[in-house]
Parts: C-alpha cells; structure tokens; sequence
C-alpha cells in the first residue's frame, strides 16, 4: 500500500510535543500511546547517531594527559581531528593499537601519535600534554526536558521518517516501513551531502597525502 510522505520546512515542527502530535496525526490514531512513540525516537535517534556526521555534532574538549591512558568524554562518539597545545600546536597522528606498543612501549617524552582504545585515548610516547580534540557527539534525546535539539529545527523531516519507520516496523507493515526506510535514506545522504559542500565549498579537494607514525596500522 502506498503511503504520502510530507515534507517539512526547517522549523516546522518546533518542540517535541509538535513532533508527538505529527506522528500521531499521520498515524490516524490522537491517542496512540507516547511511551511508544518516544521508544520508535529513541531508535530513530541511535540511527542519526551512527549515520550522520555533520557540523552541528561537532564539539572541543581538552584533555590533560599524564599517562598512556586518558579518558574520552563521556559523549564521544568519533574523532575528528587532535592536536597537542604548545608553541606551536602539534597535530598528533594516528596509528593502530599494535603499531602503537610495538613503537613505543617503554619510550618516554612528549606524546606524538594516538590511538583509540574503547572510550580511552592512548598517547605515545608517554608523557604530560595538553591535547585539544574535536570530536562529534550524540543528538541531544529530545522529551519533556529538551524540547528541541538542532535536528528537529533544521530537519524535521528526518527526525518523522526515522519514527515513522519505527513504528511501521512495529505494526509490522512492510510496505510502509520499506518507504520511510527510503524517506529516511534520502534524507540522510542530502544533509551528509549539504554539510560537506557547507564545509569545503564547490571547489574540489587537494590531497594531503597519507602520513603515518611509524609501525603498521593493523
């Protein structure tokens, strides 16, 4: 069965309970139960954080290191790039975690490359630095403590789609699941597509070449 999928201007749903009532009005159903449709958000919500990297997830932290192991922030989700303040900054670069201890385990001295274990940061060689990354983090969850987040305001369309694909999934309806799923991967790729022509313009990329620390990254 073919279903309309609307389309939404930036801002057109303003709040969480906006979005509640435009998933219960395109349901047909006023008092569809809303701890069910907050579970199909919080779905939606895992999926943009594992598909979308854009500006807005974007974040700075610094990071006081004095030892192979420092702690990520608890919102990390992936990094974007990470240098060592100084005179001047140092970018640090990345390696794979056995190309890391094969390379430097036992080496002290200022921190020159980085890996990534769990929700760790380990540095090597091993030493005191102050080291700034920017790094993206989840969409804010939206309920009645955060009414809106930066998605809901530029893309309300998406944050519909993800929901309404959700609960198509729970009322095992396949052909409208199949088309949200659509809805939901177009719009994906277009805000992916958006944010990377707002970051680097039309012009096309130069390459940097590829640099590595010593040791393979395995």
């Amino acid at each position: 069965m073919s279903i309309a999928i609307p389309t939404y201007a930036p801002g057109a749903i303003a709040s969480y309970t906006d979005l509640i009532a435009e998933i219960r009005d395109l349901l047909d159903d006023s008092d569809y139960r809303q701890d069910i449709i907050d579970r199909a958000l919080r779905k939606a919500e895992a999926e943009f954080n594992r598909t979308l990297r854009v500006p807005e997830m974007e974040t700075r932290a610094i990071l006081n290191v004095t030892g192979e192991l420092t702690q990520l922030p608890d919102d990390f989700l992936e990094l974007r790039y990470i240098f060592s303040e100084g005179s001047p900054d140092a970018p640090l670069k990345s390696m794979s975690p056995a190309g890391m201890l094969s390379t430097y385990a036992g080496v002290s001295g200022t921190p020159l490359a980085y890996t990534i274990e769990g929700a760790n940061l380990r540095v090597g060689p091993v030493g005191t630095a102050t080291l700034e990354i920017l790094y993206y983090r989840p969409v804010p969850q939206l309920s009645d403590a955060q009414v809106s987040n930066w998605l809901l305001a530029k893309h309300p369309d998406l944050y519909v789609a993800g929901a309404m694909y959700h609960l198509a999934h729970r009322e095992r309806d396949s052909g409208a699941m199949s088309e949200w799923a659509q809805e939901v991967a177009a719009l994906t790729g277009a805000i992916t597509q958006a944010a990377a022509r707002n970051r680097w313009g039309a012009a096309p990329l130069t390459p940097n070449g590829i640099q590595q620390v010593r040791g393979p990254r395995v």
